[in-house]
């Protein structure tokens, strides 16, 4: 053999070694080659967050809308006049909107919620004079998915880092993405998929200030944390985790005394600050406001039922494993079980010799996104918080599960702990679970929401709640109006589900053919989603009325739609 095909085939096998190992800290970054295969896992990587975005960007119009949107959209007014009024900014009277909305805010049921995402989405809706309803909801769907792909990205920044591993980055951000349920509902649930993906953006800003140790990188974690607790008050989980970093890394001697009040002033003061500048209702008494919103928030004013493994049990009365048994439901099982696994092994390790342990900044981060997936539903147990419409005030845990399921699967793909055969079949069972996902997501677009995993089966009688927010009922109207000619069409609703911000999100022609207020005489159609607050369940529709369509997903009737038969 020549040299020069002796220097090929060198180039050849070190191209190839290089590329399938992560990239460590101590690589020389000046070597040709190397630079090559990180070019070419930046474009890989780019590639792929450039293709979600667009998939989410094509899409995000064919969602359905939840009930809870428009109250959103009303407490981003109600905040947003209160602040015009108090900064004495002429702009209130100049637009409709906003001075049509008289309600004080001291005085409005939901001023204990955040509204760091519903008070921007109203400002940039008026900014642009949005005065169409289907637009409007639009535009808060689309800066609800923004927020996600925010949130992915963080996913994929943190366990890049955490592993050393560009690869096992993207397989992180691919769970979060292939989770059916969580990618369905990132289209328009802007409570709890916004403060996941916040929750998500704190784990990065988190760990970027653990490994930078600067004063700005203290400053943009603030940031985020301030954000985060300004939509939901667990945002203030990371205060404690990031205090107890610095006390750690304190206490292990890799910062000093001063560098570390530095850190802690410019993390604690920029997220108080940023807060109380983002939660209009905090201007006035803070700290009253904010153990208010803390009180109202652990036992929540919400006195109905959820269907739970064929019963109907108290959101203020529910078993202790009701989030558990959600999650295990309706997480893919493969990611679950790696979830479980990668667990283990930072309980493992820590328990075996936690002082040891936590000394490597690793590890540290390990046993924090443990704390975080773990933690919360511990303590929503204990305190038999109010939960209700499944596990959705929790799914800001799903980071943790995501990075644990990581960390499981990286350690399954480690040939230090098990032989080259197991690593090729963990990896194909691995790949396998992320195909199954996406082709039951494009089977059942727009309706991944809905997914459950293998446990749960399927009867013709649900034992868990289905479409809790209605967000079918849209498809239906559509339905209707494509199979009725009438010019006007009455339509009332049966159950739990509200039509108004459904027919808002249609548009302005089929919008002009509906009524909701049908006075005295029958309506032409009757919708339900099959869901009672009161706990009872759906017995038929009255008299003279027959089932005219339903929307059916992976073998269950999700909502339906009768019609009014001439006598």
């Amino acid at each position: 053999m020549s040299n020069a095909v002796q220097r090929l085939v060198l180039t050849l096998q070190s191209s190839y070694s290089l590329l399938n190992r992560p990239l460590s800290r101590s690589d020389n970054l000046n070597n040709p080659i190397r630079l090559k295969v990180l070019e070419s896992q930046r474009h890989i990587v780019i590639g792929y967050f450039v293709i979600f975005f667009l998939v989410g960007l094509f899409t995000f119009p064919d969602y359905g809308i939840s009930f809870d949107e428009h109250v959103s959209r009303t407490n981003g007014a109600v905040s947003l006049r209160y602040a015009l009024e108090k900064l004495q900014l002429p702009l209130l009277s100049l637009d409709p909107v906003l001075a049509a909305q008289d309600i004080p805010l001291m005085q409005y049921r939901d001023r204990d919620y955040g509204v760091s995402f519903d008070l921007p989405a109203l400002v940039i809706e008026r900014i642009f004079s949005i005065n169409d309803s289907r637009q409007q909801y639009l535009l808060r769907h689309f800066l609800t998915f923004a927020i996600f792909f925010a949130g992915a990205l963080s996913i994929y920044k943190v366990a890049a880092s955490q592993f050393d591993d560009w690869r096992i980055g993207l397989l992180a951000s691919t769970i979060l993405i292939t989770s059916p349920r969580i990618y369905g509902e990132a289209f328009y649930n802007n409570k709890d998929i916004v403060f996941m993906s916040l929750f998500a953006i704190c784990l990065y800003t988190g760990s970027r200030m653990t490994s930078m140790l600067t004063w700005r990188s203290a400053v943009l974690h603030g940031l985020a944390t301030a954000v985060a607790l300004t939509v939901r008050l667990p945002g203030l989980i990371f205060l404690v985790l990031t205090g107890f970093t610095l006390f750690i890394l304190l206490a292990y001697k890799k910062i000093s005394f001063k560098h570390c009040l530095i850190l802690a002033f410019a993390y604690f003061i920029s997220a108080v600050v940023i807060a109380y500048a983002l939660w209009p209702w905090l201007w006035e008494s803070p700290i009253a406001h904010l153990l208010q919103a803390y009180r109202n928030m652990a036992r929540f004013r919400w006195d109905n039922y959820n269907l739970y493994l064929g019963q109907f049990v108290s959101a203020k009365n529910l078993p202790w494993h009701y989030s558990v048994v959600w999650i295990a439901f309706t997480t893919p099982l493969l990611f679950g079980a790696l979830a479980v696994l990668g667990f283990g092994r930072v309980a493992f390790q820590f328990i075996s010799s936690p002082f040891q342990y936590l000394r490597n900044t690793n590890n540290l981060q390990s046993t924090l996104i443990a704390g975080i997936a773990v933690g919360p539903l511990v303590i929503t147990g204990l305190l038999n918080s109010t939960l209700y419409d499944g596990w959705r005030q929790l799914y800001f845990v799903y980071p943790g599960i995501v990075l644990l399921a990581a960390m499981g699967a990286q350690l399954l793909l480690s040939k230090k702990f098990v032989g080259r055969a197991i690593v090729h079949l963990f990896t194909w069972a691995i790949v396998l679970q992320i195909g199954l996902n996406m082709v039951w997501m494009i089977r059942w677009h727009p309706y991944q929401y809905l997914y459950f995993n293998q446990l749960v089966s399927k009867p013709s009688q649900p034992d868990l709640e289905w479409d809790y927010w209605g967000v079918t009922n849209a498809d239906l109207l559509r339905y209707v109006l494509r199979h009725d000619t009438r010019p006007t069409i009455t339509i009332a609703p049966i159950g739990a589900t509200s039509l108004v911000q459904s027919v808002g999100l249609l548009g302005s022609v089929e919008r002009s053919r509906l009524n909701t207020d049908s006075g005295s005489a029958p309506p032409d159609y009757l919708i339900t989603n099959y869901r009672f607050y009161d706990g009872s369940r759906f017995t038929g529709p009255p008299q003279n009325y027959k089932k005219f369509h339903s929307i059916i997903v992976d073998g269950r009737e999700v909502s339906t739609i009768f019609k009014l038969m001439a006598n």
